[in-house]
């Protein structure tokens, strides 16, 4: 039988991000955190998992590490705040426990039996800006000078 393999992205304070491949992510997290690989995540300090699938088949998350680092940066980035928009690190929940049966869990299912897990979003609230006259959802137009008096309008 076939070990389960996990895509992940980690990031650090300053987005910067690096895309790996493991069957082991809870010890893989460990190294991560505490230095064991020297390069790339250790110079950069990135130490933050931000985005992960899971696969079934090994052969299959290589596919998608591949597919992932081939990406834009820009592209990376919209995954990653599709389905983690505060950019929290997901490993701080790790050890948390499962729902108790019947209790609602969200789930986003992907193709070939990936499913990843996402924790309910807190609640928006939106505060009204002060009374200032400026509509806060559209910039103020500057009045252009065509060298015309106001009144030949």
């Amino acid at each position: 039988m076939e070990k389960c393999a996990y895509v992940y992205i980690l990031a650090s304070g300053f987005k910067h991000l690096y895309i790996g491949i493991t069957t082991n992510l809870e010890l893989r997290m460990h190294q991560h955190r505490n230095g064991i690989f020297k390069g790339h995540t250790e110079r950069y300090n990135i130490k933050h998992l931000v985005y992960y699938e899971k696969y079934n088949r090994i052969t299959n998350a290589i596919a998608r590490e591949k597919q992932l680092k081939k990406w834009s940066r820009i592209k990376k980035i919209r995954l990653i705040v599709a389905e983690n928009p505060t950019w929290r690190d997901l490993f701080d929940d790790w050890y948390k426990p499962f729902p108790m049966l019947g209790e609602p869990r969200p789930a986003i299912h992907f193709g070939d039996g990936v499913t990843m897990w996402q924790a309910p979003e807190p609640p928006v609230t939106f505060e009204h800006p002060q009374n200032t006259g400026v509509s806060p959802l559209r910039p103020r137009r500057k009045r252009e000078v065509s060298g015309r008096d106001d009144d030949s309008r």
